[in-house]
């Protein structure tokens, strides 16, 4: 199924979008509605909704994502996403893309029940890339061991 051009709000969105259905040749993925959504992107399959998705990028590789031993959303982002779960009856997944590979985290199955652990702590995080200043965030952090590699990109 090809789905029209959506209204992403960043290109970080529409790549990681446009490669995971490349690796997953019967998913299409459709943009959430406006910049302040609270879910980044919907998986649908033919005319089914598939799972709702946080989408990050990050930075730095592999051996950096090791080290820290978890990933970072907002809390507000992981409580969104179990909520978009239960109402759409899909499951939550949380997708990484990292600069030497991609890590996606399935965090509830599709009735909202969240089927790994998550930790709640407050970090400080970057304000914005234009605002280098630092904030103390509600967070939600998923751990590595439940995360895993969906792909691995050259890094030459």
């Amino acid at each position: 199924m090809t789905l029209p051009p959506s209204p992403f709000t960043s290109a970080n969105e529409q790549m990681t979008a446009h490669h995971l259905c490349k690796l997953y040749p019967k998913l299409g993925a459709l943009k959430t509605g406006a910049q302040t959504a609270r879910m980044d992107l919907v998986f649908v399959k033919g005319d089914t909704v598939y799972a709702v998705a946080e989408v990050k990028k990050r930075k730095f590789g592999m051996m950096k994502q090791e080290q820290y031993g978890s990933t970072m959303i907002e809390w507000s982002k992981y409580e969104s996403g179990v909520s978009a779960s239960v109402a759409l009856g899909v499951p939550f997944v949380v997708i990484v893309e990292l600069t030497d590979a991609t890590m996606l985290w399935k965090v509830t199955d599709s009735t909202g029940e969240t089927i790994i652990p998550v930790e709640r702590t407050n970090r400080s995080a970057q304000v914005s890339e234009v605002n280098k200043g630092k904030v103390l965030k509600d967070c939600a952090l998923l751990n590595n061991a439940h995360g895993k590699v969906i792909s691995e990109k050259s890094t030459e």
